[in-house]
């Protein structure tokens, strides 16, 4: 009996050494997800599909605040003081480096911090078939005529232009000869992904490894949406369809679909009801037998609504952008995009 008592006794104890020790690993679990946490680097992004992508690549080491918010473009985008402000701290500021995209960065950021994500990237041209309110206005002057009104301006307003440079006048966003949307392109975003990945390698070495495989990981995924992609419009061909926003140029290059398919109106027709805007829009329907229009979130189609219920048009939704900055968020757009684009396919 006084042996069972002992044995009894040295149970206890042990048993009441783990239940005290229990609260203490909880603890360290707790400090390591908050060691993860401490090590966020703060960073920062132009646009949502910069940010989506340094959140795949960065994971749980990174911190990124997006610049311009979902739902609004980068043309003409105006940065506040505030936004400034809240750049002090980042690591790293990531941009793709146009002028066209985020050159609202160029000058309110650190140049030491700023990572330009697009330097070297072949631009496409823009589709020369571009109607812009200025041709029917002008009674269709002729092309030296335009080249003559917008590259040859007297020698005050160059000087004018250069001594403003820094203000970086947008007004004439959509004659930009080259399309500014790399982003879109199936080797661009590899190659942007890749830049991600060695600038965090740079800021943290010791996760290098982690960032090496994030980002093989989302080279693995865009192959694989390509190749759905592909099976899916196997032995189709397309048909011409019309865009308000030329920004596609990449994601077409990279699915082998000719510009030659594509008839683009500035995206300024959705907010006008001008008869002869839209009679042109008509006579292109009619010319090439169209029946799918593109258009953006932003976009309101209610001006030309009757337009698209005279033809039956299939209007559908593409997004050069991206509402979604999380890790999934460029992957699941792209998705979208490509969906929709299959519409075309006959």
């Amino acid at each position: 009996m006084k042996k069972f008592f002992i044995l009894f006794a040295i149970l206890f104890a042990l048993t009441s050494c783990d239940i005290g020790q229990q609260p203490n690993a909880v603890n360290n679990i707790s400090a390591n997800s908050q060691e993860v946490s401490d090590k966020k680097t703060q960073v920062s992004a132009s646009i949502i599909p910069l940010a989506s992508i340094i959140n795949r690549v960065g994971g749980d080491y990174v911190e990124v605040q997006t610049i311009v918010p979902a739902g609004v473009s980068p043309h003409g985008f105006d940065l506040s003081a505030r936004k400034v402000a809240e750049m002090s701290d980042d690591q790293a500021i990531f941009m793709i480096g146009s002028d066209e995209i985020d050159w609202f960065l160029m000058d309110a950021s650190q140049e030491e911090k700023q990572v330009h994500l697009g330097d070297g990237i072949e631009l496409l041209e823009s589709a020369p078939h571009n109607h812009d309110d200025h041709e029917d206005e002008h009674d269709h002057e002729d092309e030296h005529d335009h080249e003559d009104e917008h590259d040859h301006e007297d020698e005050h307003d160059h000087e004018d232009e250069h001594d403003h440079e820094d203000e970086h006048d947008h007004e004439d966003e959509h004659d930009h000869s080259h399309d500014p949307h790399v982003w879109l392109g199936k080797d661009n975003i590899i190659l942007i992904a890749e830049r991600v990945r060695d600038k965090l390698s740079e800021i943290m070495p010791e996760q290098r490894e982690y960032f090496w495989e994030n980002t093989e990981s989302f080279k693995a995924e865009i192959e694989e949406i390509y190749e759905s992609f592909e099976e899916e419009i196997s032995g189709k061909t397309p048909k011409e369809f019309i865009v308000f926003h030329d920004a596609y140029n990449y994601l077409l290059e990279s699915i082998d679909v000719s510009q030659n398919y594509k008839i683009v109106f500035t995206e300024n027709v959705m907010g006008e009801t001008w008869t002869a805007h839209i009679a042109e829009l008509s006579d292109e329907v009619e010319r090439h037998e169209i029946d799918t229009i593109f258009v953006e979130p932003q976009f309101n189609t209610s001006s030309i609504q009757s337009f698209i219920d005279e033809y039956t048009m299939n209007v559908l939704m593409l997004d050069p952008l991206g509402q979604d900055e999380s890790a999934n968020g460029y992957t699941q757009n792209l998705q979208n995009n490509l969906n929709t684009i299959s519409a075309i396919y006959e």
